[in-house]
């Protein structure tokens, strides 16, 4: 994409927003663009703008609009899908939040230590990000699927088309240790199609794994710009 900077107000329902200066794009390539919408929202932290501009929830955090500076993420595909900003409302998710401290502001990331599917470990393999012996888990609205490095993509596809055993992702902080949270194999496929792609991101931003829509299909997903970290919570839609 190609354009320039414009300013203007952004309305988000009762919050107002004066002076969001945004980029008005006026070339665009690709076969995305293809899809029918007016515009991106960015809503990761300002560090990967590619502006030094404030972004829209800066702008929205600091003027104090919120009582928590939370974006949360819901799909459900049986009906109504949507972001709250603010705290999250308790009939869109059943059970506790399970918080992940971010482990640098850039992406929505936190550290990834291992995916299994069923008994078979991808780290054990070294296959979880290249021989790395850090790698990511990126949460990312904008990704419709899952990702993976592709050596790893390649392990993951043949197990879980062969197999169809749940997927899980181990992440870890110092706070909370590890925890695992999994994908049955009826919620990582379409149609009996795995939703999960190769996609090699170099250093020092990757090598990393995203999850995308696949994985807020299940889990409710809170974005807080407060403490740096993601809640995750079982959707209310969630057949577990």
């Amino acid at each position: 994409i190609s354009g320039s900077l414009g300013t203007d107000v952004f309305h988000l329902g009762p919050v107002h927003i004066p002076g969001q200066v945004f980029g008005r794009i006026t070339t665009e390539s690709g076969q995305v663009f293809l899809n029918d919408f007016d515009g991106i929202a960015g809503l990761s932290f300002s560090e990967l703008s590619a502006t030094k501009e404030k972004t829209l929830f800066d702008n929205l955090m600091q003027s104090n609009q919120l009582e928590k500076n939370w974006l949360s993420f819901y799909y459900d595909v049986y009906g109504k899908s949507g972001i709250v900003f603010g705290e999250v409302h308790k009939d869109l998710y059943k059970g506790p939040v399970h918080w992940v401290n971010v482990n640098k502001k850039l992406y929505w990331q936190v550290e990834l230590v291992d995916v299994t599917i069923g008994t078979r470990s991808l780290a054990k393999e070294n296959r979880l990000c290249r021989e790395q012996e850090k790698c990511i888990l990126v949460f990312d609205t904008g990704t419709s699927i899952l990702t993976a490095p592709t050596e790893s993509a390649s392990v993951m596809l043949n197990h879980m088309e062969n197999t169809q055993a749940p997927l899980c992702y181990h992440v870890r902080d110092d706070e909370h240790g590890i925890q695992k949270f999994c994908l049955e194999y009826n919620e990582y496929t379409l149609n009996g199609q795995v939703q999960l792609m190769a996609l090699d991101v170099d250093p020092p931003k990757g090598p990393l794994h995203i999850a995308g829509d696949t994985w807020i299909e299940k889990y409710l997903t809170i974005f807080d710009h407060d403490k740096n970290r993601v809640g995750i919570a079982l959707s209310a839609t969630s057949s577990r």
